[in-house]
């Protein structure tokens, strides 16, 4: 997020550290407590055997714990493991330099906040990091050092677990006042994640305030529904595409939402796959490589990039190349079989398969009246006794004199396509292309196409994913990053269902290559019409290549874990599968304006969703147009991307069935178990207790069945007045006062004791309330 702040309105800057100026590669700041186990059993300094999360579940219980000993509850970290009981491992105050070891392994500074600091201190603006935190002053700079930052930049570090106040009850602001009398509390500007302690706290105090809503979760988001579908795939970057997606600001919601998909869905997606094709390349040697149009631009600005990152003479060069540009000059025989393969393309009709084997339509007289007809559906038409449209064309496209024809046309494209390599290419040793990727077909046609004319190409095939067995087994060098032809099949089924999402988010505008002409300089390929998505387009493209410039900065200063990211293949295409598997509505809502066209010699281009689309939802119902997903038409009419449909009308259709199927977080289906059964027994609203991650997951989940959340119930009085995703915070007491009877218990801890608490407050008045809990 590029801050808009104007620093002479200010004499100091005072800054959070987790999540603001430090961040993590972990998905949540707890999960560092399972590495932490990870490494004392690496160590073999462990007593018990206990499993990583059984030791995170002991971590947070000793500080809950450690807490309560004290009124303040500031706490040190020693103070924590001073609770771990002694047979738990061998030197428990080891475990307090450990963390903050694995602290310091998995965290890197925010390079938008450096660029702030930087600002700041530039102007000759005093700088204090403020922190609730029970990590001591030490520790924090030892932390910050390892990372690369200077602590000469900051006058202070104001730690809560030393000065045994913090942030939430504003205590920790007096403490800030107390350094600076001379600065009126007006010229300091403070910046943080919490919304309570870092922003409302603060400006209570009188302090201005900025919060940095960055790395926080939210409600019914990206993250929100990957977590629900995936369980937080690839956690490592986790918190550098939130940073990516927020680097930008726009106009409208639409091109925010354009930005973010780029930023933090097709940016990991492409950059990740791009980094690995370079380790690949410089394994095999190869030192050129050529991307496919119409992804190979994109492709093509990402390898250079990343090149240039590297200093690696690669050179990277993208050539026009399509289906139809590639297989007309792989035809060997014209036959029956080659007319039905092309027969096959969606969406072709009668006169565009007539152009695309260079006939001219004049030679069809009497056919003028099917010309724009369909070939998927020239088989029902019936034009002479017995026989079908199909049929009827068919045998006139195999006539002597049209076979004599079409080959001499392909004998003629064929020249030209291989010309044009040779023209782009030059030697074909050694070399490489790469795509986004599907069944390798251009890649087949045009080796085929270059032995016909004597050319024996020796080039390896880099896409993202591939089904390409076959391929494979004949001897093409083909590599899939996320798979080849065995590896998630199971999640590159449905990205493949509807391509045409992933396509038009990747693709530059311009058209498919239909063929090549012969000019002065050389050869020019040709290309269709365009489709008009250019507004949004070079939206998604600045997203993606903002992505990239932070993951190279997280590859430059985490390098074994940015490796660990390109290894994790699996989890880099959930990131995209969710999008296109369980969209959320807003993003269905954009991308169905994108146009969509088929690039096999035919002029159709329509919508991803079009009315006709939604007319057959409206008509048959969400259920019916589920069943799609097997099937690609419904009538002859395109069903491009049935769940994005389905989607448009019942928002979460699709979470509440991952949410059933656990999407492997048993946490989250028992979640929906205990919601489904408040659905069941017709509650319609209930006080949620407890206002922690768990509680935000609650509330989702509440939405997802109708069931409004009241109000949320928490102990800490410092929240209570709050709002937690536009629901106030209270307490108990107040709560009952308003009128709540129904109460549900979104803590995973202490859920007997919160429900005695809950019965006993009410006994006290007569009456019975009613208590669900996991």
């Amino acid at each position: 997020m590029k801050f808009l702040v104007d620093v002479k309105q200010y004499d100091v800057l005072s800054l959070d550290i987790f999540d603001t100026l430090w961040l993590r590669a972990v998905a949540k700041p707890i999960d560092i407590f399972e590495i932490v186990w990870r490494r004392v059993k690496e160590q073999g300094q462990n007593i018990m055997d206990l499993t990583e999360f059984e030791f995170l579940k002991l971590r947070v219980e000793m500080e809950r714990r450690a807490r309560s000993r004290v009124s303040h509850k500031e706490i040190t970290l020693a103070d924590i493991y001073q609770e771990i009981p002694p047979y738990i491992v061998k030197k428990q105050f080891d475990l307090v330099k450990l963390e903050v070891e694995v602290e310091k392994e998995m965290g890197y500074l925010n390079p938008d906040i450096l660029e702030l600091i930087d600002d700041f201190r530039k102007q000759g603006k005093k700088v204090i990091l403020l922190s609730d935190m029970y990590l001591t002053e030490k520790q924090i700079r030892e932390l910050l050092a390892s990372g690369g930052f200077d602590l000469s930049w900051v006058n202070h570090v104001v730690i809560s677990s030393e000065k045994k106040c913090n942030k939430q009850s504003g205590e920790l602001y007096q403490e800030l006042e107390q350094l600076f009398p001379e600065v009126s509390k007006s010229r300091i500007l403070h910046i943080g994640d919490n919304k309570s302690g870092d922003y409302l706290q603060a400006q209570k105090f009188g302090i201005e305030a900025h919060h940095y809503n960055v790395i926080p979760n939210k409600l019914n988001s990206i993250y929100d529904y990957e977590k629900i579908r995936h369980d937080i795939p690839q956690p490592a970057i986790l918190s550098l595409r939130k940073i990516a997606a927020h680097e930008c600001s726009y106009d409208t919601p639409e091109k925010q939402l354009a930005f973010e998909i780029g930023a933090s869905i097709i940016g990991p997606f492409l950059t990740i796959f791009v980094s690995h094709v370079i380790n690949r390349m410089q394994q095999l040697g190869i030192h050129a490589i050529y991307p496919l149009m119409r992804e190979g631009y994109l492709l093509g600005e990402l390898l250079k990039n990343d090149c240039k990152e590297q200093n690696l003479p690669i050179k990277v060069n993208p050539i026009y190349t399509s289906r139809k540009a590639s297989y007309i000059p792989a035809i060997e025989k014209v036959n029956r079989e080659e007319i039905e393969n092309i027969i096959g393309v969606r969406n072709i009709t009668i006169l565009e398969l007539i152009e695309v084997l260079g006939l001219e339509k004049e030679a069809f007289e009497g056919l003028e009246e099917y010309f724009d007809t369909k070939l998927k559906v020239s088989h029902t038409i019936l034009i002479q006794k017995e026989t079908s449209l199909k049929e009827y064309i068919i045998t006139r496209l195999l006539e002597p004199e049209n076979i004599s024809k079409i080959e001499k046309f392909v004998s003629l494209e064929r020249k030209k396509y291989v010309d044009y390599l040779k023209q782009e290419i030059g030697d074909f040793s050694n070399v490489a292309t790469v795509d986004i990727g599907s069944v390798g077909r251009i890649q087949q046609w045009t080796e085929k196409a270059l032995r016909m004319e004597g050319i024996e190409p020796q080039m390896s095939h880099f896409f993202a994913m591939g089904i390409t067995g076959e391929r494979v087994y004949n001897g093409m060098r083909i590599e899939g990053y996320m798979g080849t032809y065995a590896e998630n099949q199971d999640l590159m089924t449905t990205i493949y269902r509807s391509p045409d999402v992933l396509e038009k988010l990747a693709s530059v505008c311009e058209g498919s290559t239909i063929g090549y002409e012969r000019i002065s300089q050389g050869i020019k390929p040709l290309q269709a019409q365009g489709v008009k998505n250019d507004v949004y387009t070079k939206i998604v493209f600045q997203g993606v290549l903002t992505f990239q410039k932070y993951w190279f900065y997280f590859r430059k200063h985490k390098a074994e874990i940015a490796q660990e990211v390109i290894n994790n293949r699996r989890d880099t295409l959930k990131i995209l599968h969710r999008l296109i598997d369980m969209p959320l509505r807003s993003e269905v809502s954009l991308l169905m304006k994108f146009e969509a066209d088929t690039n096999f010699g035919t002029n159709y281009k329509e919508p991803i969703i079009t009315e006709q689309n939604i007319a057959l939802l409206e008509d048959k119902g969400t259920d019916y147009v589920d069943k799609c997903n097997v099937s690609y038409t419904y009538h002859n009419s395109n069903i491009v991307w049935p769940k994005g449909l389905v989607t448009l009308k019942d928002e979460f259709y699709y979470v509440r069935r991952a949410l059933k199927n656990s999407a492997g977080n048993d946490i989250i289906k028992s979640m929906q178990e205990v919601v489904e059964s408040m659905s069941e027994d017709g509650i319609k609203e209930a006080a949620l207790y407890g206002a922690g991650e768990n509680g935000r997951q609650f509330h989702f989940i509440c939405k997802l069945y109708g069931i409004k959340t009241t109000c949320f119930i928490d102990r800490k009085e410092s929240i209570w007045g709050t709002k937690k995703e536009g629901v106030s915070v209270m307490g108990l007491k107040e709560a009952i006062e308003k009128g709540n009877t129904v109460f549900l218990v979104t803590s995973l801890f202490s859920i007997g004791e919160i429900k005695t608490y809950i019965e006993e407050t009410f006994e006290k008045q007569g009456i019975k309330p009613e208590i669900y809990s996991v």
